[in-house]
Order: structure tokens, then sequence, then C-alpha cells
């Protein structure tokens, strides 16, 4: 048996997968078709949240809870739990942990067409808004409802031939705003699971002026993203660098993009 260093003691992410199997199973449902109501375009990647390879966002948590009919809580409470175990007090890593960010090829259903949101991806953030400034969080700052990604580039490991994830250049043309994403692959899931340190330094820069808003943070096996900076005159391009264990292992950005203004 795995165990995470206590004698006897299964991975965190393997008890979350555990659970997440035992509820899709009970209610019925396979892998592919849960995959297909929670608009995933395969399920390779809930087969990986359900074997306990990678640790699941609350996000993918909550769509499990919503159309299995479970009641809110059942399976977030054992994430959160497992969370705490893995990376410790997840309050200060909410952003990574709650990606409400929809990706670019996301389509919106029937009830968005019709302004009912449907799912948690297009779901308003819970804290109070704050104004659109250069190096507000683009998700309190009320960006990530119409959020698009201009540009994205994969990222690959400076000494090694891997490609470790990709840097996106968000974009809301309603909020006037832009800033980084980022998406760790397996190769990270991996050193954060065998407890390296891994730090993610995401930036946005406005070349027209020189300005570049920077945010570092701890890899949490999900979308990532750094503080905005306002769209005035472009163009703009996105940053990520990541150290493990303090050492530089790979950088990249997005090509530099003029984005339109409403």
């Amino acid at each position: 048996m795995e165990s995470n260093g206590r004698s006897g003691s299964i991975l965190p992410e393997r008890r979350v997968g555990a659970a997440l199997r035992a509820a899709r199973e009970a209610a019925g449902l396979g892998l592919r078709e849960i995959a297909r109501l929670l608009h995933y375009r395969s399920h390779s990647t809930l087969s990986e949240y359900e074997a306990g390879a990678r640790m699941p966002s609350e996000i993918v948590v909550e769509g499990y809870e919503r159309v299995l009919g479970l009641p809110r809580g059942t399976l977030l409470a054992l994430l959160e739990s497992a969370n705490i175990e893995r990376h410790g007090d997840p309050w200060m890593k909410r952003r990574t942990y709650a990606s409400v960010q929809r990706t670019s090829h996301e389509e919106p259903t029937e009830l968005m067409h019709k302004g009912i949101p449907s799912t948690p991806e297009a779901a308003s953030p819970p804290w109070p808004p704050v104004p659109v400034a250069d190096g507000a969080d683009p998700d309190a700052a009320g960006c990530s409802m119409d959020a698009i990604t201009v540009h994205s580039r994969r990222i690959a490991h400076i000494t090694r031939r891997v490609v470790v994830g990709h840097i996106e250049l968000r974009y809301s043309r309603r909020r006037s705003a832009a800033w980084g994403r980022f998406k760790g692959y397996p190769f990270l899931d991996h050193l954060m699971m065998q407890h390296q340190d891994v730090l993610i330094e995401i930036g946005v820069a406005r070349l027209s002026d020189g300005v570049t808003v920077s945010l570092s943070e701890t890899y949490c096996f999900d979308f990532m993203w750094g503080n905005l900076v306002v769209v005035d005159r472009g163009p703009y391009k996105s940053r990520v660098s990541i150290f493990v264990c303090k050492e530089l292992v790979a950088r990249g950005e997005s090509d530099a993009i003029v984005l339109p203004r409403l």
C-alpha cells in the first residue's frame, strides 16, 4: 500500500480519487458519461483523478457533486481535508485550488445563453469586487466571466526534453484587463507528489510603458494565474518562470499581442 510517510496511511489524492470513483459507480455512470456531463472532451483527466494520480480541483469535485445529485460538501469536505494534509491550510492558496476562469475552448451551454450560469466556471466570485487596476487579482476584479485566452505557448524544461506546462495570455475586453495564466503538466504533479518545492512565477507585461506585474505561488496541481494590468495600448505578453528547490528549471512567454478595447 502506498503511503504519505505515515505508517499505513493512504495518499490523500488516492482517498479523494477513490471517493469520486465510488460516488460515480454508485450512480451507475461510466467515466465517459460523467466526462460528457462535465463538458470534458476526454475522460482521461477524470481517470487520472479517480486513480489518485493527480489531486482534482474544487471545480471538478463540485461538478461530481452536481451531476451525481449529491448534497453540496459531500465530496468537497474530503477534498479540503486532503489538501490540508498535502499542502497545509488551503485558504491562502484558494486562488489555485478554485479556478473559476473558463478556458477559451469551453462552449457556453444553452442555459448560459439564457443568462443562467449552469456550472461553477460561470459563477461570480464570492469575495467583494475590487477595482480594475495594475496588480489586482483578475478574479476579484470581475474579469473572469468574459475572459478568453488570446495566445498560449507550451513551456519546456531547460535541460530535459519534457514539456512542463503552458502559459496563456488572458484578456477581459469588458474590464479592459490582461494577465497570465499557467497550467502545469504531469511532470510538475510528479515533483509535487515527491514533496519537491515547486514555485511558479507568473507575470504580464504592458510593453507600451514597460510595466510588468508578477506573482509567485507554490504549484498546486491546477490552473494558476497572476495579477492583471490595465489594457490601454498594447502590445501585451504573459510570462512564467518555474523554480524547483529554488533552481530555475523552465521559463517561457506568450507572443506579444495588441488587445482591442471597448
